[in-house]
């Protein structure tokens, strides 16, 4: 099976999935982040993998959408409905591994209509992991000037920047700079710059459509080949709970005048496993 994120309404019900589907879920259910497909994303995930900006220090994500929710849009939240993606996009820099603090903020801004009723149509969610390493994830349910999806990777030796703003259509730039002022290269020199076409959208396709598309596409066809020859699916459940702990863990916060949460267990010990989640939540209050 091949499901929308988020993997559930609540971490209670996703660790009651994960549960009950135990090892065979690994095999039998594959989470929707198209991100994994993307192939500026995974040019980015490359770099990072070879060392190119050294340790990574600080990661910005932004989505801003260029219209609001559809009439009759149901949500359970900017944060948990929205930026759920930008914290796939964080924790695929870092292994899935989950941070250590989770800090969000939220506002309304009177220009913007908030037809989903989610209260608010702007987010800022902070997270930082037990390295120091942090990731701030900006989301927007409006930017009239056009659909708006890009990060910003700064390591110890480099940094990387994908998708910058392009207007309402326009191609997909990975660029790889190094240099920080020791050793040959000069500061900010430009190594590699990569683009990638966006697709040609129709009047009936979503905002999402021509960036996404080509990852869409991908996604599709590794799940069937995947499901053929009975190979465990990625992005799975593990990436489902995950994301959907911080995200809520985010939303919670973020309704909550920016408290910060500590993503451990009561006994100090690390949250390994979504029963683990689902007790955290319960006893934090951001079930």
């Amino acid at each position: 099976m091949l499901v929308e994120k988020p993997l559930a309404n609540s971490i209670a019900e996703a660790a009651d999935f994960c549960g009950k589907l135990g090892e065979r879920g690994r095999r039998l259910v594959q989470v929707g982040f198209q991100r994994h497909f993307d192939a500026a994303a995974r040019t980015a995930l490359r770099w990072v993998a070879d060392g190119q900006i050294g340790t990574l220090q600080q990661s910005h994500h932004v989505l801003q959408d260029k219209n609001p929710t559809p009439v009759g849009y149901q949500s359970c939240g900017i944060t948990a409905d929205m930026a759920i993606h930008l914290v796939f996009e964080a924790m695929s820099l870092r292994g899935f591994r989950l941070p250590r603090q989770v800090q969000a903020l939220q506002y309304l801004s009177p220009p913007y209509d908030d037809r989903a009723g989610e209260g608010a149509n702007i987010v800022h969610v902070f997270c930082q992991w037990a390295d120091g390493s942090l990731a701030h994830m900006w989301g927007s349910r409006i930017n009239g000037t056009g659909y708006d999806n890009r990060f910003t990777l700064t390591g110890t030796v480099g940094r990387i920047d994908v998708g910058e703003f392009a207007g309402d259509f326009g191609p997909i730039a990975a660029k790889l700079w190094r240099g920080t002022g020791e050793g040959p290269l000069p500061r900010g020199t430009l190594v590699e710059s990569l683009t990638f076409p966006m697709t040609p959208p129709l009047p009936h396709h979503p905002d999402f459509y021509p960036r996404f598309a080509a990852a869409y596409h991908a996604e599709l066809s590794e799940f069937v080949t995947r499901v053929a020859a009975g190979a465990a699916l990625e992005p799975g459940l593990d990436a489902g709970w995950k994301t959907l702990l911080v995200a809520n863990v985010a939303e919670a916060s973020s309704r909550q005048g920016g408290r910060v949460f500590e993503l451990l267990q009561r006994d100090g010990g690390a949250i390994e496993t979504a029963a683990d989640a689902a007790a955290f939540a319960e006893a934090s209050g951001c079930a």
